[in-house]
């Protein structure tokens, strides 16, 4: 499940940008994916809730 590689690679991406600009949460992320990327896009939101986990983005909205 190479999902849950990219959530965790997206999610340092994310935390990285936020202490970057100075922000305490992460609420919200729109993700665009390649239709032949061979990504689920349930199971990549379900890693990303997963990955979040203790993160200040824990919670956040993912569309896709």
């Amino acid at each position: 499940m190479h999902e849950l590689s990219l959530a965790q690679e997206v999610m340092q991406i994310l935390v990285d940008e936020a202490a970057r600009h100075g922000l305490r949460r992460i609420s919200a992320v729109r993700l665009e994916i390649g239709t032949l990327r061979g990504v689920v896009p349930e199971v990549l939101q379900s890693c990303l809730g997963l990955a979040s986990r203790g993160t200040l983005a824990e919670g956040l909205t993912v569309q896709l």
